[in-house]
């Protein structure tokens, strides 16, 4: 195991989680781990970094999920089957050109699957819902050679989502492409109200130098990469919550939280093993599968998939407790949207009863009573550090939380089937970058043109049968893009453009407003428009 800086590890109940020997934790690496984790630049349409689905505020989980629709196994939106995921990248090709996929057009798409909390993921075995990142060993992306023999489950973590083409990539990344792509961008060029650390270790440098400064010497490649974002999980350790306090002192639980403690240490611990003193001694340790019946195996078999063994149908791992009160909504698909609904749940013993645990039968008879008791206690799990943000919990704000952040404005006209097409602007428009567009929700083979101006208007005018949204100033310009691809009837429709804002100092601030308009012969005076959207120059 690696020896730790004490001051990287101020926390005082847990030891530091194992570490590879080959990897060890210093300052510089976790500050470029930081770095990395945060940079939305390291997707493939920079417009999602792996912090963006891990907030810490939120419990190291994703806010969005609330709103974030997945259409399940049978791919229809509002059926039995649909569960809330995390929004990723728009389908694309990597080279500024957005596809269209069923369910999600070339919008974002939705992973099937809630994301669960980085917080403390540094001392668990077995990684994801369904513990796919369970192996030690660690090679290197590209060479497959072993870069680390042992305690190296979380760097095969990471290594996954940035060439996943749903959260951070395209078919056929690679491991190349990430390293190119950070090689060719300034580090945290989209983020804003950077900590004073990051900011200090960042400077005017670019990711050569950093990764020179964290390493020792010269180069960036794709198990630096994952081992310095490691670096910086590793010291995302809570364990400063008023129940790790009572563990350490005995007195800080009471009243309602203290009868709860006293309920879950006989009944939550079987499955929450990580509530008991003696485990908790060592970290969150020992988390288990199982299958308390939250959905049908057939829509999600969940570990079954890793292991191939039958006995494991719908099971997923057991989360540790630590700021689940900050974490909604809950389970993997995310069914219970608030905790009094999780614990409604385990009152009726689970909705789906196949393969499922036998331990649900208990909690069914045991949890109605204790329930107000439960959610004190559930709360008392949370960190301040953590619901706070403050260290080692703090961190930049990323482009879509920012005050550039682009926006939608007013609603689409309608064409054919009652669809008005949709605007998507996800990628961030900064000065000299390149920035795709697309459009979507329309018919197939039909014209699409994009307008632009430098302001918007309140009240939309009436052109062409349609609400336009831009003031229609002076500086009004209309351009044709082309046509339509799409196959798959009405809605189909998509379109995308690339557009080069150029290195000129003086654009940053300003402001520009666009819409699509295309020609669909079902829309009023044989058009249909989406809706505007804003984007700030910076």
């Amino acid at each position: 195991m690696a020896v730790w800086p004490t001051a990287l590890f101020a926390q005082t109940h847990w030891p530091p989680p194992r570490t590879p020997a080959g990897n060890p934790v210093t300052a510089d690496k976790v500050l470029l781990g930081k770095v990395l984790f945060w940079d939305e630049q390291l997707s493939s349409t920079g417009s999602v970094a792996c912090g963006t689905c891990h907030i810490l505020s939120h419990g190291g989980a994703d806010p969005r999920s609330f709103e974030a629709l997945h259409p399940g196994p049978d791919g229809v939106f509002g059926t039995a089957d649909d569960s809330l995921g995390s929004p990723g990248v728009p389908r694309n090709d990597g080279a500024g050109r957005y596809d269209w996929v069923p369910g999600f057009g070339a919008a974002p798409q939705v992973t099937r699957r809630t994301a669960p909390s980085v917080i403390n993921a540094a001392y668990l075995s077995e990684m994801f819902w369904d513990g796919r990142a369970n192996d030690g060993v660690f090679r290197d992306p590209l060479t497959q050679q072993v870069v680390l023999a042992s305690d190296a489950q979380l760097e095969n973590l990471i290594a996954q989502p940035p060439l996943d083409a749903v959260e951070m990539g395209h078919p056929g990344r690679t491991w190349s492409d990430v390293v190119a792509r950070v090689q060719n961008v300034m580090p945290l060029a989209l983020a804003s109200n950077l900590p004073a650390a990051m900011q200090n270790f960042v400077g005017a440098r670019n990711y050569a130098q950093l990764f020179s400064q964290a390493f020792g010497t010269p180069g960036v490649d794709a198990s630096r990469i994952v081992m310095a974002i490691a670096s910086y999980l590793r010291t995302l350790v809570s364990d400063g919550s008023p129940v790790d306090q009572h563990l350490a002192d005995g007195e800080t639980l009471t009243g309602a939280a203290l009868q709860g403690f006293q309920f879950a240490r006989i009944a939550c611990a079987r499955c929450h093993q990580n509530i008991s003193a003696s485990v908790l001694a060592f970290g969150p340790v020992g988390l288990d599968f199982r299958n308390t019946g939250v959905r049908p195996i057939a829509e999600d078999v969940g570990r079954q998939a890793v292991t191939n063994r039958a006995s494991d149908a719908g099971k997923f791992k057991v989360p540790d407790l630590r700021n689940v009160a900050l974490r909604g909504p809950f389970f993997h698909g995310g069914s219970a949207r608030t905790l009094a609904d999780v614990l409604a749940f385990y009152g009726r013993g689970g909705d789906f009863h196949v393969n499922q645990d036998p331990l649900m039968v208990s909690m069914q008879q045991q949890v109605p009573a204790q329930r107000t008791d439960l959610l004190a206690l559930l709360d008392a799990f949370t960190d301040p550090r953590v619901r706070d943000e403050t260290p080692p919990f703090d961190r930049p704000r990323l482009f879509a939380e920012g005050p550039n952040a682009n926006v939608s404005v007013g609603a689409g006209t309608a064409g054919t089937g009652g669809l008005a097409p949709r605007a998507i602007a996800v990628e961030a428009p900064r000065i000299g970058a390149t920035v795709t567009l697309a459009v979507d929700s329309a018919l197939p083979g039909e014209l699409v043109l994009i307008g632009w101006d430098v302001m918007r208007t309140s009240t939309p005018w009436r052109v062409l049968g349609v609400d336009v949204h831009l003031a229609l100033s002076p500086a009004v310009h209309v351009g044709l893009v082309g046509g339509l691809a799409g196959t798959a009837g009405a809605g189909s429709g998509h379109a995308s453009t690339s557009i080069a804002l150029p290195m000129a100092p003086e654009l940053r601030g300003a402001r520009l407003f666009g819409q699509w308009l295309v020609t669909d012969p079902s829309g009023s005076r044989g058009f249909a428009a989406s809706q505007a959207f804003g984007l700030t120059v910076f």
